[in-house]
């Protein structure tokens, strides 16, 4: 299975994201925020999908994806926003985003999200 970077800040999505992946059997590490996003991406070695919102409090995800490619370089990282105009998707995949979601995602996307990356 999968070990999951969830960095997200809004609650809700953090707490049922993380519950259906854990059902889904993997290991998910929960961020709200840049900085607890840097603490996890340091002390885990093997991440195997970030999980990214856009919009965070101390740091926009655009800024930070970019610092945790470096750290694990083919990293599969998904953007998440909840305003599709607030991403240039063809850009991003150009800069190593693996993957664009629009928020509200449903199970399905997640799923497909998943298989993508345990095929890598």
């Amino acid at each position: 299975m999968l070990k999951i970077l969830l960095v997200d800040d809004d609650q809700v999505v953090l707490t049922v994201t993380s519950e259906l992946l854990k059902i889904l059997g993997h290991t998910v590490f929960c961020a709200e925020d840049g900085a607890q996003a840097r603490i996890l991406v340091d002390s885990e070695k093997e991440i195997d999908l970030v999980l990214l919102d856009i919009s965070l409090p101390d740091v926009s995800g655009l800024e930070l994806f970019p610092e945790l490619l470096e750290k694990h370089p083919g990293l599969y990282v998904a953007i998440c926003s909840g305003n599709i105009f607030e991403v240039n998707e063809e850009e991003l995949k150009k800069n190593g985003v693996s993957e664009v979601l629009c928020k509200p995602f449903d199970i399905h996307e997640l799923h497909d999200i998943l298989q993508r990356v345990e095929q890598k």
